[in-house]
């Protein structure tokens, strides 16, 4: 395991952090302002401007100095509601266990969950990305904006699985973005991260940085600091923390050939430390659209019902303590061209051989036998529509056979073969 050492450098210096909490938004007051007239236009309640009066000393709330700066506590303050939009979606996803659908409005308050093999990307007021892989349950607790300054306030608390957030920076120094889990609060002002939490509580809640930095707090402890980017912060039911550097992106050994199997088929060069990979498919190199994912203890996973085309893949390798790394994101192209064959004997005293093909265009069969693989056959038959052929009169010994599909798509030629199988004859009367 590797350790990183936090430098304790001020928050101001780690670009992309944001502040453990802003509990108050700074007012200059304008000529002519009075803390009734502040409060009728940006508190909740227009009576909050007394508390306001008492901290500040004003013994006559009309009058105030023009240039004062006044703090206005965020609680109190009046708010319109910003939603998020569901970019898109994979599987059973529910929105307030309701059914989602691509482009819908998702308002503040609503609980998301996705089932298992299910995804769903939400896209911010301000153009921040949440990814929610399977298994996972969030609320929105906070989508608004502050009428005060235009500045927003978004808190998402995540309830069980795993987010990873693209988040979009913030001009403005009084926006916040929080992700929060019982164990730890994530602030953050623009960056790429991942949070991690188990509703079981046997296990930490996780930060993952990729890029820029967050503000990590404990609501446990007085545990709080910045961790930079390619760093995991762990903080336990305690409120202790660890603080891992995050493993590198297993590299896609195989993702520049034509994907043709039943089985999308990709393999992982090890990374070192690394227990176990998590391996996802998307539509868009953004992975705004996931539509499938794999854990596997091995650097090698399967896909099952993968559909043609140009797509992409990414691949992470968790670590022994749970953290997920780095990540590299290659195009791979699914064409599915698989081709299965036996041989049984045949109603004529012969040998019967029969095939199946999967895949979409027009397919043609070819069928060789021959007596050494490598030889010229014995007979090779292209151009077959049919799904079988029967041989007679075979002579004993041992034969090699096999089958090809060739499919004709748009203009495209795909062919696969089967591999070479083994067929021994045996004499008559033996």
């Amino acid at each position: 395991m590797r350790y990183v050492a936090l430098l304790a450098l001020p928050l101001a210096s780690m670009t992309g952090a944001a502040p453990p909490a802003l509990d108050g938004i700074q007012y200059t007051v304008k000529p002519g302002d009075t803390l009734s007239g502040i409060a009728e236009r940006y508190l909740v309640n227009t009576q909050q401007y007394k508390p306001l009066q008492t901290a500040i000393k004003l013994a006559i709330p009309k009058h105030l100095q023009p240039g004062t700066v006044l703090t206005l506590p965020r609680a109190l303050l009046k708010t319109v509601p910003v939603d998020a939009h569901l970019a898109a979606y994979n599987g059973a996803v529910a929105i307030d266990n309701a059914a989602p659908k691509a482009g819908m409005a998702v308002h503040e308050g609503a609980r998301i969950t996705t089932a298992t093999n299910a995804f769903a990307t939400l896209i911010l007021s301000n153009g921040s990305k949440v990814t929610l892989p399977s298994q996972t349950s969030v609320r929105l607790t906070h989508l608004r904006k502050i009428i005060l300054d235009n500045s927003l306030d978004y808190q998402i608390d995540l309830e069980n699985g795993r987010v990873e957030t693209k988040a979009t920076h913030f001009e403005d120094p009084n926006s916040r973005f929080q992700f929060k889990t019982p164990l730890a609060t994530s602030a953050v002002r623009g960056t790429e991260f991942r949070v991690a939490y188990s509703s079981s509580g046997d296990s930490d809640s996780l930060t993952e940085v990729l890029d820029g930095a967050i503000h990590v707090s404990s609501p446990r402890s007085s545990y709080a600091a910045v961790i930079p980017k390619k760093t995991g912060a762990g903080l336990s039911p305690t409120g202790t923390a660890h603080i891992e550097e995050l493993l590198p992106a297993p590299r896609v050994t195989n993702a520049d050939g034509v994907q043709k199997d039943d089985l999308v088929h990709f393999v992982l060069a090890p990374v070192s430390g690394a227990q176990a990979y998590h391996i996802q498919l998307a539509r868009d190199a953004g992975f705004v659209d996931v539509f499938s994912d794999v854990k596997s203890t091995a650097p090698s996973a399967d896909f099952a019902d993968v559909p043609n085309g140009h797509q992409f893949v990414r691949a992470t390798a968790i670590s022994k303590t749970g953290f997920e790394g780095l990540s590299e994101t290659v195009s791979f192209t699914r064409k599915l061209n698989s081709i299965h064959a036996l041989v049984e004997h045949g109603g004529h005293g012969g040998f019967m051989f029969k095939w199946i093909g999967n895949g979409e265009g027009v397919t043609r069969y070819r069928f060789q036998i021959t007596r050494e693989i490598g030889s010229t056959p014995l007979v090779d038959e292209p151009g077959l529509t049919t799904h079988d052929i029967e041989l007679t009169n075979l002579a004993a010994g041992v034969y090699y056979w096999r089958v090809a599909a060739t499919q004709f798509d748009d203009g495209d030629t795909s062919t696969s073969w089967t591999d070479f199988n083994k067929l021994t004859v045996a004499a008559a009367g033996r």
